[in-house]
């Protein structure tokens, strides 16, 4: 569990869950291509150096949230860790092992899966190609 406190946000009190991506044992390659950094300058410099140009970059930070995934992953957490309302409302009490810890199917994408990004660069691929977009077959993720 991830507690922050952001006093200048609408809601300051922020909570959210976590995998430990450093203990999920996914067994193929989650690795993502990604543009190099010269790749990046050259855009960059071809769009400031042409006259009324324009360019429009969008941070999908938290497109991975929700993603479906085909192979789910399992986790296990401390009942005493979640808080109370929390395990009335979903009845966790009546669930708990014997061990104190409730298990949790994942089946869509959460922070800290280590292959969130995968699963968000095929679905980013498949619904831009359904627009006509296509990825460089030279340049990994341009």
């Amino acid at each position: 569990m991830v507690v922050n406190y952001r006093p200048k946000k609408d809601d300051p009190y922020r909570t959210r869950l976590t995998v430990g991506g450093d203990r999920v044992n996914y067994p193929r390659d989650c690795g993502t291509p990604t543009v190099d950094l010269l790749t990046v300058k050259l855009l960059l410099n071809s769009v400031v150096s042409t006259l009324n140009a324009k360019c429009m970059m969008i941070d999908i930070k938290d497109y991975y949230l929700n993603t479906p995934m085909s192979r789910y992953e399992y986790m296990r957490l401390k009942l005493n860790d979640l808080p109370a309302d929390f395990v009335k409302h979903y009845d966790l009490a009546t669930k708990v092992t014997g061990d104190g810890y409730v298990y949790v199917e994942i089946r869509r994408g959460i922070y800290g899966l280590p292959q969130s990004r995968l699963l968000v660069q095929k679905l980013l691929k498949k619904r831009l190609n359904k627009e006509g977009c296509r990825q460089s077959e030279l340049t990994p993720g341009f």
